[in-house]
Formats: C-alpha cells, structure tokens, sequence
C-alpha cells in the first residue's frame, strides 16, 4: 500500500506527458500512425513503472 501512495505522489508529472501523448496519437489521421503512437505510449507507460518500481524498492523502501 506504501508503494501505491508513494507512486501516486510522484507521477503526476508522468500522467500528464502520458496523456499528451495519447492526445496526439488520437490527433493523428492514418491509421498506421494510430498504431504506433499505441505502441509506443504503452512501452513509454510499462518503463515508467518499471523504472519507478525499481527506484521504489532499491531506494525508498
């Protein structure tokens, strides 16, 4: 539970750019280009909490 509030607290940020992309990619006309924008936010949104889940339990806890 101390991970799920301490990973709320600090994404903020991360949630914005992540909802900025999916904005573009649905701004995006061909359809091919709606496909790789999905792609690509959903690799950007598996390394962030990757990367978050890594920070957590080697420096937080």
């Amino acid at each position: 539970m101390r991970f799920v509030i301490w990973f709320l607290k600090t994404t903020v940020v991360h949630v914005l750019i992540l909802l900025l992309m999916i904005a573009i990619a649905l701004s995006w006309e061909a359809a091919l280009d709606k496909t790789v924008a999905i792609w690509m936010t959903s690799i950007t949104l598996i390394v962030l909490i990757g990367g978050k889940l890594y920070y957590y339990y080697k420096n937080v806890k």
